[in-house]
């Protein structure tokens, strides 16, 4: 691995029909200047989720309000899909498409 990034690490695992993935998008030594951006937004999409994730909590309405969160930074056409999926979270694409 070399030095900035992004890099991501997939872990994915199976048990009796059960699936579960945890997806890691990280940088080694520096964030690059052209993902510094996108990182913030995902960063505050991030917090955003963590304050709304109370008992009760109604899980459509905290990805509406990530989503809002990833729009307003301008990275809302990166969310090309309905859920995160590996290799897919709205974070991830942001970052991808912080190339463009």
């Amino acid at each position: 691995m070399e030095n900035g990034g992004p890099h991501v690490s997939i872990v994915t695992a199976q048990v009796d029909g059960y699936g579960v993935e945890l997806e890691r998008t990280f940088f080694l030594g520096y964030v690059p200047e052209w993902a510094a951006a996108p990182f913030a937004a995902m960063l505050e999409a991030r917090a955003t989720a963590f304050a709304m994730a109370l008992p009760g909590a109604i899980l459509a309405e905290i990805d509406r309000a990530v989503r809002a969160v990833i729009a307003r930074h301008g990275y809302g056409d990166c969310i090309t899909i309905a859920q995160a999926t590996a290799s897919g979270s709205p974070a991830t694409k942001a970052l991808r498409g912080a190339r463009r």
